[in-house]
């Protein structure tokens, strides 16, 4: 693209702030506050496997184990 230095520079701060941006989210870890327990959907000798919505929005499996 044709555009001037400046521009450029602008673009290229935006470029690098959505990547700082994706890298710390990349790195942040799961914890269990972080599901929606919704139903249990079975159970065994060791634990249970629960029906769970994910904070951003997926639905998923979460199995609990007693240690």
């Amino acid at each position: 693209m044709e555009l001037d230095e400046t521009d450029q520079k602008i673009i290229q701060k935006h470029i690098n702030d959505q990547e700082i941006r994706y890298l710390r989210e990349k790195r942040t870890k799961e914890s269990i506050l972080d599901y929606e327990p919704i139903s249990i959907i079975g159970r065994g000798a060791f634990g249970e496997v629960r029906l769970c919505r994910h904070v951003s929005g997926d639905l998923v499996a979460v199995k609990k184990m007693n240690k």
